[in-house]
């Protein structure tokens, strides 16, 4: 017999245990292939009824993204597809702007430095044109979405029964995300893409450096390597548990599930 109301299993069971920040570790996996990744991560707060906040965020999400792919790929041409995207939880209390570029381990943790070097410039550089470059793409994608039965059946009517806010998220979210100023951006960025909130990982093959360095840097050396793990998405928690060639090939299939995922589930709302 189903229950009259769902179960309240307690704030302190929705508690995630995230590391301190400033905070710097390094992971090692077995490999032939030399493929690292460089990780900056900048805890924010979760979702609970109000998605104002959250949807600016995926804006800030949105600036440093664009602004990785210029400097990395554009300017230093060190990785193919350095991208960042914002998860906040609706269930646990933990959210977090996750932001990776992968490359060649000689130059991992050099990228790291410069991902949290990008992040924390945003508040003071942000230009008009940026923003309205990272608003154009979200407006595209909001008008896509109203067509997408995907984004009506698991961003809208999935869970509605237990938390009707969600039909309310879905009525404003428009005229919300269209009323974003350039301001408010720099606000958040000031706020959250700091150094003093940066969680940085390196993902490095054994042998490669990885396994040498708890470098003498602010925060180094001195993490929650298990907190610092959490932060991972899963295809790269995988990657630390398994060998190569058929981790490999299963991981690029789970980052572009994961990524597919994450369009309908976060930037939509």
């Amino acid at each position: 017999e189903r229950d009259a109301a769902p179960i309240d299993v307690g704030e302190e069971a929705r508690e995630i245990s995230l590391p301190s920040t400033p905070s710097h570790e390094t992971f090692t996996y077995e490999s032939q292939i030399d493929q690292a990744s460089a990780i900056a991560a900048f805890p924010i707060p979760h979702i609970e009824m109000d998605m104002s906040q959250n949807r600016r965020i995926q804006i800030l999400t949105d600036v440093l993204s664009n602004r990785l792919f210029d400097r990395i790929r554009e300017e230093l041409g060190e990785s193919y597809s350095p991208y960042a995207v914002e998860e906040a939880s609706t269930v646990w209390r933990r959210g977090v702007i996750y932001s990776e570029s992968e490359g060649e381990s000689s130059v991992t943790k050099k990228t790291s430095k410069h991902m949290i070097e990008i992040a924390q410039f945003i508040a003071s550089t942000l230009s008009d044109d940026e923003f309205v470059r990272a608003m154009k793409l979200k407006e595209t994608n909001l008008a896509d979405s109203l067509l997408d039965n995907s984004y009506w059946l698991y961003n809208v009517m999935w869970g509605s029964h237990q938390n009707p806010h969600r039909l309310d998220w879905a009525r404003e979210r428009d005229a919300d995300y269209a009323s974003i100023s350039l301001e408010e951006i720099r606000s958040l960025a000031a706020q959250f893409l700091v150094q003093s909130n940066a969680l940085r990982i390196d993902v490095m093959p054994e042998g490669t450096g990885g396994d040498e360095t708890k470098e003498a840097e602010t925060g180094d050396g001195d993490g929650d390597a298990d907190g610092a793990r959490r932060l991972l998405p899963r295809h790269r928690r995988r990657q630390l548990d398994t060998n190569d060639t058929k981790q490999r090939r299963d991981t690029v299939k789970m980052k572009e599930k994961l990524h597919k995922g994450r369009k309908a589930t976060f930037a939509l709302l």
